[in-house]
C-alpha cells in the first residue's frame, strides 16, 4: 500500500516545491518519477488496463488542481464546443465528399450496380450462382467481376475457371475445362 502513495506524494512534493519560480524543472523530475513508479508497480502488480490508467490519471489530476486558472476552464470549454461542430461537419464531409471521390460514385446519380442483380452486358445476363460441366458436377460462383463475368468452383474437387461473356451463348460456355450449362 505504501508503494502507491509515494509517487502521488513525490508528484505533491514536486508541485509544492515548483511553486516557486526556480524549481519548475524540480517539479517536473519528481512527477516524472512518480508517474514512472506507478507505471512500473502497475505492471509488477498485473493490474488491468482500466486501473493502471486511472492511477496515471491521478497525476494529472493533481497538477490540474495545483494549476487551476480560470482560463484553462475556458478554454476547455471553447474546445468541447468545437469538437461538437468540428466532428459532425467532418463526418458530413466524408461521406458526402471525399468518400465519394475514393468510390468512384461523385457526381453520378446512380449508384454502383449491385453484383448480384442481373445487369444485360451484351445482351447477355449475367451468369448464375451455379452451373454444371459435362459430368453434371456443381460448380459454384466465387467471384462476380463488375462487368459481370466470373469465376466458378467446382464442388467436388476445388479447380477453378473463369467465364468470360465472349465464351456465352445462351445457357451454355466453353472453357478450358469443357462445356458447362445451366437451367
Amino acid at each position: 500500500m505504501v508503494s502507491l502513495f509515494i509517487p502521488y506524494f513525490l508528484t505533491f512534493l514536486g508541485l509544492m516545491t515548483g511553486s516557486g519560480q526556480d524549481f519548475v524543472a524540480f517539479a517536473l523530475f519528481m512527477t516524472f518519477i512518480g508517474v514512472v513508479w506507478t507505471l512500473i508497480r502497475g505492471l509488477a502488480k498485473h493490474v488491468g488496463l482500466k486501473i493502471l490508467l486511472i492511477q496515471e490519471a491521478i497525476h494529472g489530476v493533481l497538477w490540474f488542481v495545483f494549476h487551476f486558472k480560470p482560463e484553462l476552464l475556458g478554454q476547455a470549454i471553447g474546445i468541447v464546443i468545437g469538437l461538437a461542430v468540428a466532428i459532425p461537419l467532418a463526418i458530413a464531409a466524408y461521406v458526402y465528399l471525399i468518400g465519394p471521390l475514393f468510390s468512384g460514385t461523385f457526381g453520378n446519380d446512380s449508384p454502383t450496380p449491385d453484383l448480384e442483380s442481373p445487369i444485360k452486358e451484351g445482351g447477355n445476363e449475367l451468369l448464375p450462382q451455379y452451373i454444371y460441366d459435362g459430368n453434371n458436377q456443381v460448380w459454384s460462383r466465387v467471384y462476380r467481376s463488375p462487368t459481370g463475368e466470373c469465376r466458378y468452383r467446382c464442388e467436388a474437387d476445388g479447380r477453378e475457371i473463369y467465364i468470360h461473356h465472349a465464351n456465352v451463348r445462351g445457357s451454355f460456355a466453353n472453357t478450358s475445362e469443357g462445356s458447362f450449362h445451366w437451367y
